[in-house]
């Protein structure tokens, strides 16, 4: 596919997005006009809301929630899960990767600009359907901050995430209701839930009414909603042997491949390579981007500017993961890490320079955990 035509591609894609957000009457949609843009027609801070700031959402940030949640996708989809309630979960064979929905974004965000107590009843607004998505998910989080202090948004995707230490096998078969007893799987589920496809989500911090501190509030919709009682969370089996086109994603080889994108594989094909086809031996600074570290985006700058060893660099370590706690930053967590970062030297490839593009490792043999991510950073090479 020409450079034109995948230019024109993005165009339609986001010019959809903006048609669906403008076009749409959302007070026709649910009943009792309760849909949410339909009960707050005008963006920004609600009447209950208090030193209100809205966190906006970069590119890098949304990327990167959709790389998070597809990374634990694709590992749950493997059956190399081990930390359920009685140990292992299986395989998926139908797990699709998600996609970043502004719609979806939208309608999450138009929420947590209410600027809900955490003490109120209920979290989760009445209706939030869109235009492609009748029915849609949504998981909520909160952090109690002090003024000037802001939560990583990983940490509450791995929050949501160690839910899997309540979830059974048979959950897996059969969704029963957001809590196994006293234990919530519903964040859980709703993550890994194989028929969603698309997420949107929005962040604010505002003032808490009682005392001197902050919240943070998260909330990720999901479309198609996961969730429905009586229904498997994914079909067990091999990984993509039940994907609706019979095909795994090109990358993250335990996920289907993208329904949006596979009449557009071309893409694909001239902006990113597999592992073995980039051929120098990545001996430059590698970082590691583990649960409660630093974000891509601070990753992406530090190899920029040259500041790491060559040894890896590892941040935090998060218990959503794995339980060892370290603050050594030159030893990696026993393997465990959501994505790896390493400054690459540019390549030519099919007649251009491979430069500024993220390349993904063919599995996750590289770690039990989650898939490798490089970065190939803008070093332009000269063909000879």
């Amino acid at each position: 596919m020409t450079k034109l035509n995948r230019m024109l591609y993005r165009f339609i894609v986001l010019l959809r997005i903006v048609y669906s957000v403008v076009a749409v009457d959302y007070c026709s949609l649910c009943e009792n006009r309760s849909h949410t843009l339909c009960l707050y027609p005008n963006s920004g801070p609600g009447p209950n809301c208090l030193e209100y700031k809205k966190v906006s959402l970069s590119s890098e940030e949304k990327q990167y929630i959709v790389e998070i949640h597809n990374d634990i996708r694709n590992f749950v989809a493997s059956g190399f899960e081990k930390q359920g309630k009685l140990g292992g979960l299986p395989p998926a064979a139908n797990m699709m990767p998600l996609e970043w929905d502004e719609e979806l974004a939208t309608i999450a965000q138009r929420w947590v600009d209410q600027c809900i107590p955490l003490n109120a009843s209920g979290q989760h607004d009445l209706c939030r359907q869109s235009s492609q998505y009748k029915y849609v998910g949504q998981n909520a989080a909160s952090s109690l901050l002090k003024k000037d202090e802001e939560t990583e948004f990983d940490i509450f995707i791995l929050k949501w995430y160690q839910a899997v230490k309540n979830v059974i096998p048979s959950d897996i078969q059969k969704f029963e209701g957001f809590y196994r007893g006293r234990k919530v799987i519903g964040h859980y589920s709703q993550m890994v839930w194989a028929n969603s496809k698309a997420i949107g989500c929005g962040a604010a911090i505002y003032k808490a009414k009682l005392g001197n501190f902050y919240h943070q509030r998260f909330i990720c919709n999901y479309g198609p909603g996961g969730n429905v009682q009586g229904q498997p969370i994914y079909i067990r089996g091999k990984p993509c042997s039940k994907c609706p086109n019979h095909k795994c994603d090109n990358f993250r080889k335990n996920l289907c491949e993208s329904l949006e994108l596979s009449n557009y594989t071309s893409i694909e094909n001239q902006t990113h390579l597999d592992f073995d086809e980039i051929e120098n031996k990545f001996n430059d600074s590698t970082c590691i981007i583990i649960p409660g570290g630093s974000t891509s985006h601070e990753c992406k700058e530090i190899l920029g500017n040259g500041s790491l060893t060559k040894e890896p660099t590892v941040w935090k370590v998060s218990s959503a993961v794995t339980t060892v706690k370290r603050t050594n930053q030159t030893k990696q967590p026993d393997n465990k890490f959501i994505s790896k970062y390493k400054r690459a030297l540019g390549k030519w490839y099919q007649g251009e320079c491979r430069c500024d593009i993220i390349y993904r490792s063919k599995s996750i043999s590289l770690s039990p955990f989650l898939s490798l991510i490089l970065v190939c950073l803008n070093i332009v090479l000269r063909s000879k």
